[in-house]
C-alpha cells in the first residue's frame, strides 16, 4: 500500500476472514500462488489438487486398501476442499465408503499429522491407510506409528503430498505426491511481470502433479474372521 514493492507473489496456509481480500482488493499487483483467496480478481497459480489426491488414493486402493483415513489442513482452505475432492472421487469410484470420522482437518503440521494419526490408531477397526495431505503431516503421522510400536508400511500404510526435499530421506522414503516447486515460482513470477507490464495474463494456472512411489505403501493385508 505504500508502494515499498511493485509486485507480490502471495502464498498463505491460513484461510482468510475476509480482511486479506480488502488488502489485496485494493493492492493490485498481487499474483496468488498455491492457495487461494477468494473474491480477489487476481492471476492464479496452483497445481492439479484433485487428480493429485486422486493418483494417492487410487495408489492405496490398487494396493489392496479398503479402509483409507485422510488427515488434511484447514476445512476452509481451497487446496484442503480440493484434495478431498480427490480423495472422495477415487473411493467412490472403487466404491468404497468414506467414513466423515476418519477424515480429520485442522492444520498443515506435523503436529496435527501427529495428534491425528494417534487418534486413528486408537479406532477399531482402524484404517489400513492414511493419505496425509502435506509431508509435514505424513511425518508427523509416521511418528505416531513408531511410538504404538507400529510400522510403515508393515502395519499401515502412508501417502503424502508435496514431496518436500525430506521425503526420500525418512525411513520408509515417503510415496508423495510431488509439485513442481520450480515451475511454481517461475510461472507466478512470470504472471506477476505481465500484471506490472500492463500485458495480458491468465487468470488461473493449473500446473501437473506426479505420484512418486517409494516405500510407504505395501499391499493391505488379508483379513481374518
Amino acid at each position: 500500500r505504500d508502494q515499498h514493492v511493485d509486485g507480490l507473489i502471495m502464498m498463505t496456509n491460513q484461510p482468510d476472514d475476509g480482511s486479506l481480500a480488502r488488502l489485496l482488493k485494493g493492492a493490485g499487483n498481487v499474483v496468488l500462488l498455491d492457495e487461494d483467496v477468494p473474491n480477489v480478481a487476481v492471476p492464479r497459480v496452483f497445481v492439479e489438487n484433485v487428480e493429485g489426491a486422486y493418483l494417492a488414493t487410487k495408489h492405496l486402493i490398487e494396493s489392496g486398501h479398503d479402509d483409507v483415513a485422510l488427515i488434511s489442513g484447514p476445512a476452509e482452505l481451497f487446496s484442503v476442499r480440493e484434495r478431498l475432492a480427490g480423495f472422495e472421487r477415487a473411493m467412490d469410484e472403487a466404491r468404497l465408503p468414506v467414513r466423515a470420522h476418519w477424515i480429520l482437518l485442522k492444520d498443515y503440521s506435523r503436529q496435527f499429522g501427529y495428534e491425528a494419526m494417534k487418534w486413528l490408531l486408537k479406532q477399531s477397526p482402524r484404517p489400513t491407510a492414511v493419505l496425509a495431505c502435506s509431508d509435514y503431516l505424513a511425518v508427523g503421522a509416521l511418528k505416531a506409528v513408531r511410538e504404538a510400536g507400529l510400522t510403515v508400511p508393515g502395519d499401515i500404510s502412508l501417502v503424502g503430498f508435496d514431496d518436500m526435499p525430506f521425503a526420500e530421506l525418512v525411513d520408509p522414503p515417503l510415496t508423495t505426491v510431488r509439485q513442481p516447486v520450480a515451475d511454481m515460482g517461475r510461472i507466478a513470477f512470470e504472471r506477476l511481470m505481465a500484471v506490472l507490464n500492463k500485458t495480458p495474463a491468465p487468470a488461473l494456472t493449473r500446473l501437473p502433479v506426479e505420484l512418486v512411489v517409494r516405500k510407504s505403501v505395501a499391499p493391505a493385508k488379508r483379513k481374518t474372521n
